[in-house]
This record gives structure tokens, C-alpha cells and sequence, in this order.
């Protein structure tokens, strides 16, 4: 059995009945010693677990 892939491991609700909607979004346009910040919003959720 997989894991989950959402925020700590909260079931997944319709976006317009949730209180609170967290979007992991990937950005790395101001990084200036390499890349790798997108990965962040999934290695988050992923250890949240």
C-alpha cells in the first residue's frame, strides 16, 4: 500500500468545501547558486507523512 501524497496525510476534500487549500508550488526562478528549490514542495509534503 502506498502512501498517501498529501499534506500530512489529510484526506483529500473538494478545494471549494476545504477551510484551507495548500498548493505546492514549484518555483525556482530567483535561485542563483544552482537549482533544486522545486523539489521542495514535494520533499514537504513527503516527510509530512
Amino acid at each position: 500500500m502506498a502512501a498517501p501524497s498529501n499534506f500530512l496525510g489529510i484526506p483529500a476534500v473538494d478545494p471549494a468545501e476545504a477551510r484551507v487549500v495548500i498548493l505546492p508550488v514549484l518555483f525556482e526562478e530567483t535561485t542563483s547558486y544552482g537549482q533544486g528549490t522545486a523539489a521542495g514542495p514535494g520533499a514537504i509534503i513527503e516527510a509530512s507523512q
